[in-house]
């Protein structure tokens, strides 16, 4: 569908782009494409030809709940992350029964995955089955920005947590 849509509007040289910006998800047997990215980018193009691809889809949101529970427990996340932002997959149990209150209330790490999961921002590389371990992977480019931002927002000045552990740490070290 996305190849005729831009085939359609004489993109198709864009196909590249595309896949590596907003494909990827697995749903079954089936890869698809993220439909948002897809209608906004090439939105983009019919009206300037030559705009470069963004990510529509992390604009539609915001990263602050993610962020919240990665602040809470940074041990529990970041090795995964690392491995996620080098293309590897990482291999986690998901739990659909989560609710808000289970994610404020619980540290076990399989809910963060979990939300990551259902929320888009990671995908399987296998058929899903429901209580084994999945592969996941970061699905495209556009997602792989948003754990890069959370990455560098994670040792930023912005993220108290990580200010205040850094200031005791150097605190500890002035005192010997």
């Amino acid at each position: 569908e996305v190849n005729d849509l831009l085939e359609y509007f004489n993109f198709a040289h864009k196909k590249d782009v595309f896949k590596s910006w907003y494909d990827g998800y697995q749903i079954g047997d089936k890869e698809i494409y993220c439909p948002w990215d897809v209608v906004s980018y090439l939105s983009a193009l019919v009206a300037i030809p030559s705009v470069s691809p963004l990510p529509y889809w992390k604009n539609t949101g915001s990263l602050d709940l993610l962020k919240s529970i990665y602040a809470k427990s940074p041990d529990l996340y970041a090795s995964d992350v690392a491995k996620l932002l080098n293309h590897e997959a990482i291999e986690k149990e998901l739990d659909e029964g989560i609710s808000f209150v289970d994610l404020a209330t619980n540290n076990n790490p399989n809910y963060f995955w979990t939300l990551l999961f259902s929320a888009g921002y990671l995908t399987v590389t296998d058929d899903y089955v429901y209580g084994s371990t999945s592969r996941l992977i970061i699905p495209n480019r556009c997602v792989y920005d948003c754990f890069k931002e959370i990455k560098d927002w994670s040792f930023s000045k912005n993220n108290t947590s990580f200010v205040n552990t850094r200031n005791k740490l150097l605190q500890a070290i002035f005192e010997g």
